[in-house]
Order: structure tokens, then C-alpha cells, then sequence
């Protein structure tokens, strides 16, 4: 049977990390989606990137919410 993902952890990360050096010096954020757990946070912090979203952050909210949310960090 053939692989149908023979592209394997090792190699994301290394694709995530060239990609996260490139657009450093561009001058340019990066952010991971989906970022489900403290392993997941820990790894994307590890390799440069910039921001992160998922339940490893917060819970989803609505707009509202979110909003309110991030104007109080702020303060």
C-alpha cells in the first residue's frame, strides 16, 4: 500500500521553520492555525513563528468577545 502523506513531521517542520526565516527577513509575521495543545505551542515557538491561534491559546469566542478580550490585555 502506498503512503498517501510521504511527507513526514520531520520535513513539515522544517518546511515551517525555512518559511518562518524567510519571512522574518522580509520584514513579515507569521502565524500557526490550529495550534491545538501546549506540545503544538511549544514547537511553534521553537521554530520562529510569530503568532499563534487555536485551543492551546483560548477558546473559541465570537467578535465580540475576542474583542473585549484583547482591549483589556492592552490595558
Amino acid at each position: 500500500m502506498a503512503e498517501k502523506n510521504f511527507i513526514g513531521l520531520r520535513d513539515k517542520l522544517l518546511l515551517a521553520a525555512a518559511l518562518a526565516i524567510l519571512l522574518f527577513f522580509a520584514g513579515l509575521s507569521t502565524i500557526a492555525e490550529f495550534v491545538e495543545d501546549e506540545q503544538a505551542l511549544a514547537i511553534t515557538q521553537a521554530i520562529g513563528i510569530d503568532y499563534a491561534q487555536g485551543y492551546a491559546v483560548a477558546e473559541p469566542a465570537l467578535f465580540d468577545d475576542s474583542y473585549y478580550i484583547a482591549s483589556r490585555d492592552l490595558e
